[in-house]
């Protein structure tokens, strides 16, 4: 959606546009400017152990808005292969434990109870940990990308 504004100055006419959505771009000229949101991706193979961890950093302040998984190589656990999200190695108090064992698409669902958390993100490099969990016979075969959308202060 777009919203045009034209101002007079002595005669002179001076236009400028106003974008507004999700992005909140504004052009230089009319000063204003909004948040930007970003997308970041992480290659999630395993190895053949029960726990595989992966780190990610966002800016400090950063908002995590949505967090979805694309498997596209099953992962071969005899039981299930679970994703989680938290402050720390082994922490899930962003995104609970969720299956991502099946070749497919996951919309993860974000802790309501990380609320706070998850409007600001912490210092420190790197402030988000992923584990992947398998349960029963573990395996090195299954692939994955993390999709992570936030938003920046």
């Amino acid at each position: 959606m777009s919203t045009g504004f034209v101002q007079r100055f002595k005669g002179k006419v001076q236009a400028a546009s106003l974008w507004l959505g999700s992005g909140g771009l504004v052009d230089a000229a009319s000063g204003i400017s909004g948040k930007q949101d970003y997308i970041q991706k992480l290659s999630l193979p395993v190895t053949a152990t029960a726990n595989t961890d992966f780190t990610m950093s966002v800016p400090t302040g950063a908002t995590l808005l949505r967090a979805t998984v694309y498997t596209t190589t099953g992962y071969g656990a005899t039981t299930d292969a679970k994703i989680e999200i938290g402050s720390s190695a082994g922490d899930a108090s962003y995104v609970a434990q969720t299956s991502i064992k099946a070749v497919g698409v996951v919309n993860l669902t974000l802790v309501a109870a990380a609320a706070a958390a998850l409007l600001s993100a912490p210092a420190g490099s790197p402030n988000l940990f992923i584990r992947i969990v398998q349960t029963g016979t573990t395996s090195a075969t299954g692939a994955a990308t993390l999709v992570l959308e936030y938003s920046t202060p």
